[in-house]
């Protein structure tokens, strides 16, 4: 199948949102003196006309009717604009994307751990970073969920998790549209605080409070016919009108609880409810997916059905808010009675279901951001799982995935399951980029996501590492028992499982003696740990460590000085560095004479 271009589909639907935009904005306009007009045509007849009493009550009845008809085409309207609108924002944010910047998409700097196997030494999260580039989640549940996917250290199903991300991303509109659903959200939805609130409910209001405002009803309309054909005087209707009013005011104050309890609700389950019928209307072949998509299926009503129909109540239940129509419908038709008793029962049968709604969209919310980042990264390439089991990672033309790909310098390389690469090299010549290259390569290939590598078999396993630390006034830490921590965390959770190990420059906060013996008694234990990794030092006596152990193998990343400038090419290349570039940098940036 051939791969969309992701600039061009973005720029694409843009035009398309604007231009539907624009349409609906002249529609506003229309319905908006439609809507004034009916408004005036219902109290016409009493300024200029003296029309008998049962025919002014029709008419008015008649133009309020078209009234509230315009005004709910009117909101239909506005909601369609308004999702175009949203569309065109996620366009936009997925062009500038394109071109390097994601400042629009939260950056989950709140995910940020120290002690983390890894996320911290891979600038997994913070602005410009990795998680900002593939986060795409609508709700603070989502973006937790892909929080902790991307920190996980999970190599389970891999191929399971390719096939998904595979799957969604070549529905881009469709994933798109899915997006537009949950920008529509007028504010977010404590999922916690809803789904407790929803299982805790106890029963307020009476069964049949439905069918007393039924009949209750009937008779109200009844009353209001007689009095429209001068059968009975128009007082009568008082009535009704003081009665409806004495009993809703029995049951306003547990009617309140439960409005309020859904308050904001109604907007939103209306957006997931359509959110849900989008995932409900698709034919999934990914297992990932199907299991997502799935549940709740066994259930005789779909859940986006259910979910919609309670929008529907709550919407009806909100009416009470207006004034005007609260005192007319409760008089008449004891409105909060009947649809405060729809919300109850609403919520007593399906507040288990609820659960399994928001598990549903949040999955495909999470799900949804990796494949977006697959679709806009067409050139990456999927990581093959190697049959060689010793074989633990062959990669050629490896680039960090933030880089921009016209000028990032890529590198090839294979490392065994057990081997160490002893990577030296001056400063600024790439040796750090280089592990975090490798770093989150894992990472991205342990999660499903393709990698910016022109090829990339390895066998899945878990990373660890330690590249930086730092001291603790708060924990009376120094920069140095903050480091012997950490490797000590390593050592620890190596000997329970392989890991693939990054290092870089250990054993920093100690004298140059202490740290040469002390790197060299460390190499040598992991060595025979059965894990593998790479180790980036300046340290050039451990490089001797190749000449006395098979597993330990040197290579490094060059610096040249020409003309009076330094030069960098960022290849990896075997053996030991013998340029380094301190001296010539505190000269050239005249630190020193």
């Amino acid at each position: 199948m051939q791969k969309q271009n992701p600039t061009s589909f973005f720029s694409e639907e843009l035009a398309q949102s604007k231009a539907a935009s624009a349409v609906f904005k002249k529609r506003l306009i229309l319905f908006g003196f439609a809507r004034l007009a009916a408004f005036l045509a219902i109290w016409l007849p009493l300024v200029f006309f003296s029309w008998p009493v049962g025919f002014l009550l029709l008419w008015m009845a008649a133009c309020a009717a078209v009234f509230f008809l315009l005004i709910s085409k009117y909101t239909d309207i506005r909601l369609l604009k308004n999702k175009v609108d949203q569309r065109s924002l996620l366009c936009e944010a997925e062009l500038k994307a394109l071109q390097g910047d994601s400042s629009f998409f939260g950056n989950g700097n709140s995910h940020s751990n120290p002690l983390h196997p890894f996320s911290y030494d891979m600038d997994l999260f913070g602005n410009k970073s990795f998680f900002q580039a593939v986060n795409r989640t609508g709700t603070p549940e989502s973006e937790a969920l892909l929080a902790a996917i991307l920190t996980a250290n999970n190599t389970d199903n891999v191929l399971k998790k390719q096939q998904a991300i595979r799957e969604l991303a070549q529905k881009p509109g469709w994933c798109l549209d899915f997006r537009t659903h949950q920008r529509l959200q007028t504010e977010p939805v404590d999922q916690e605080r809803v789904v407790r609130t929803m299982l805790e409910h106890k029963r307020l209001l009476p069964l049949y409070g439905p069918v007393i405002s039924l009949f209750y009803g009937v008779i109200s309309v009844a009353l209001m016919g007689l009095v429209a054909f001068q059968v009975l005087a128009w007082q009568v209707l008082l009535v009704p009108f003081f009665i409806g009013l004495l009993i809703t005011g029995i049951f306003i104050k547990h009617v309140t609880k439960i409005s309020q309890q859904s308050s904001n609700l109604a907007h939103n389950f209306r957006h997931i409810g359509e959110t849900l019928q989008l995932i409900e209307s698709q034919q999934w072949q990914a297992e990932y997916l199907v299991s997502s998509a799935g549940e709740g299926a066994d259930q005789s009503t779909k859940n986006s059905n259910v979910l919609l129909a309670f929008s529907k109540i709550l919407s009806a239940l909100d009416q009470r808010n207006n004034i005007f129509f609260a005192l007319v419908a409760n008089g008449f038709f004891l409105w909060d009675l009947k649809h405060g008793c729809r919300a109850e029962q609403w919520i007593i049968q399906n507040s288990q279901r609820i659960q399994t709604v928001f598990r549903q969209v949040t999955n495909f919310d999470v799900q949804i951001s990796l494949a977006n980042y697959a679709f806009t990264h067409p050139d990456f390439s999927y990581p093959v799982i190697s049959e060689e089991k010793t074989r633990l990672i062959t990669a050629s033309g490896i680039g960090h995935p933030l880089l921009s790909k016209s000028k990032c310098v890529t590198n090839s390389f294979s490392i065994r399951n057990t081997d160490f690469f002893i990577i030296t090299g001056a400063n600024m010549a790439g040796k750090s980029t280089f592990l975090r290259t490798v770093g989150i390569s894992l990472v991205m290939a342990n999660c499903g996501l393709p990698v910016f590598a022109d090829s990339f078999t390895y066998v899945p396993v878990k990373l660890i590492s330690s590249m930086r630390s730092s001291d603790s006034l708060i924990n009376d830490e120094s920069y140095f028992f903050a480091e012997l921590k950490r490797l000590k965390f390593i050592v620890d959770e190596i000997q329970k499982q392989p890991y693939f190990i990054i290092l870089d420059e250990i054993l920093k906060g100690t004298n140059s003696k202490d740290k040469e013996q002390g790197s060299r008694k460390f190499l040598e234990r992991l060595s025979v740990s059965g894990s593998g990794g790479l180790i980036a030092t300046h340290d050039l006596s451990l490089c001797d460590l190749a000449a006395e152990n098979n597993a330990i193998h040197n290579y490094y990343f060059d610096a040249e000085i020409k003309n009076d400038e330094l030069h960098f090419d960022y290849c990896l290349k075997a053996g030991i560095c013998q340029n380094m570039n301190a001296s010539f940098l505190l000269r050239k940036m005249k630190i020193v004479e």
